[in-house]
């Protein structure tokens, strides 16, 4: 009588037999198995290469003047710093100024005041 379905034990030796080999083949050709991965990795990346499909003329367009922008704010961002330091500065001296000119003001009025006083009296 034929047996189709082998015992248990049987298959646990057999795939233990089938494991031991793969062991013994993958460290016997280590670098050939190496090479034939990396082949295999270069040849799934051009067939994706040259399966992918071309981005739309917008989206060029659009990822274009995203990458013109991020250049122009790293190459001003320097400029820009100086410039509000400056105008931060001179925003004070301007405050500093219109105190001044407050003061100026305030009292030119009392000096008119004590004139046109003097003059009527």
């Amino acid at each position: 009588m034929i047996e189709l379905d082998p015992s248990p034990k049987e298959q646990v030796n057999a795939a233990v037999d089938y494991c031991a080999k793969v062991d013994q083949g993958a460290r016997h050709r280590a670098v050939i198995n190496v090479l034939k991965a990396i082949g295999v990795g270069l040849v799934a990346g051009l067939v994706y290469h040259a399966l992918r499909a071309e981005p739309k003329p917008q989206r060029r367009l659009g990822r274009l003047l995203e990458d013109m922008e991020e250049r122009l704010r790293g190459i001003g961002e320097p400029a820009l710093r100086k410039a509000s330091a400056f105008a931060a500065g001179h925003a004070h001296a301007v405050g500093d100024g219109v105190q001044c000119g407050e003061v100026r003001v305030e009292r030119f009025l009392r000096n008119a005041g004590r004139r046109l006083r003097e003059f009527w009296s």
